[in-house]
């Protein structure tokens, strides 16, 4: 399952939005105590608020877990024939 997708990543705070790019890294200003929310349409969404000790490192690694909906069958239509699908969204 390649999940190598782009991540927002919102500065709650300031507003400001950035986005990973797909090997994940990203830059975005922030201070102390700034809360940042990183979404994706195919990830858990995830709140993080900023710590000195994290801004002295100057990385941040977040994790997050993937975020699915299992669909017991899916039908599709056309104008020749049917079809049947058991599908998984991320």
């Amino acid at each position: 399952m390649d999940l190598n997708v782009k991540i927002q990543i919102n500065n709650k705070n300031t507003k400001q939005i950035t986005y990973t790019n797909l090997y994940g890294h990203f830059s975005i200003r922030a201070q102390q105590n700034d809360k940042l929310y990183c979404s994706s349409i195919t990830m858990e969404k995830h709140d993080l608020i900023l710590t000195k000790d994290m801004l002295q490192e100057k990385k941040l690694i977040v994790h997050l877990n993937a975020d699915y909906v299992m669909l017991d069958t899916v039908t599709v239509y056309g104008n020749r024939f049917e079809k049947r699908y058991r599908t998984c969204f991320y």
